[in-house]
């Protein structure tokens, strides 16, 4: 699969990244959370504007600090699902973009492990969770779409 550095660097720039540290970003959008470390100043910034993001998605428990925390850790899982680590911080990023523009929201349920949900506006009820979250959505999107599209 080829990466598009434009399309990257728009999902970027929608997250409120300008143009000089999104530069300097685009690097590491594909690596996972797992294979950046923590302390580097772009995984920081990138962090840190997804933060935000989640907060005007009503996640308004997240401090945007630019470290992963437990509440941003449970926020990435109700996105992706449980493997949130292991994907790039491109797919990462662009799902909650696209969660976003479909006017999903974040909500948190208290339990004992602070369960936070990813629920939909309208009449609707948010698909449940699955392991890969919303790209597995997709593929299973794309797959349907050719399967009835050689039946005609």
């Amino acid at each position: 699969m080829q990466h598009d550095e434009h399309n990257t660097r728009r999902i970027l720039l929608d997250l409120g990244i300008g143009d000089f540290n999104a530069t300097m970003i685009l690097p590491y959008m594909f690596m996972g959370p797992a294979q950046t470390d923590p302390a580097m100043a772009q995984v920081r910034l990138i962090t840190k504007a997804m933060q935000r993001h989640m907060v005007t998605m009503g996640a308004t428990w997240i401090k945007p600090t630019g470290s992963i925390d437990v509440e941003t850790a449970h926020c990435f899982h109700a996105l992706v699902g449980p493997h949130w680590n292991q994907i790039t911080w491109q797919e990462l990023a662009s799902a909650l973009v696209i969660a976003k523009a479909n006017g999903k929201k974040f909500k948190r349920t208290f339990s004992a492990d602070g369960v936070v949900e990813l629920s939909g506006l309208g009449l609707l009820p948010s698909p449940p969770n699955v392991p890969g979250g919303i790209i597995t959505y997709g593929v299973v999107a794309y797959l349907l779409f050719r399967h009835f599209k050689k039946g005609r």
